[in-house]
C-alpha cells in the first residue's frame, strides 16, 4: 500500500541519483579534458529530463528532498 509505494519510489530515486553521479562524473571529465587541452567551451550536456524517473510522485519528492 502506502509504505510499499514509498519503497518503490525510494528505489526510482536511488536509481536516478546513481545516474546522475555517474552524468557529473563524466561531465567532470569531460570538462576537465577540454580546459586542459583548451579546445574552448565544452558541448551541450546531454542531460535532458528523460533522464528523471516519468515516476511523477518521484520526482516530487526529489525535488522536495533537494530544497
Amino acid at each position: 500500500t502506502k509504505l510499499k509505494k514509498t519503497e518503490v519510489d525510494c528505489e526510482v530515486l536511488k536509481k536516478c541519483v546513481e545516474r546522475l553521479n555517474e552524468e557529473n562524473i563524466r561531465l567532470k571529465k569531460e570538462l576537465h579534458e577540454l580546459r586542459s587541452s583548451k579546445l574552448g567551451p565544452a558541448p551541450p550536456s546531454s542531460f535532458y529530463p528523460h533522464h528523471m524517473p516519468k515516476n511523477a510522485t518521484a520526482l516530487t519528492m526529489c525535488l522536495v528532498g533537494i530544497v
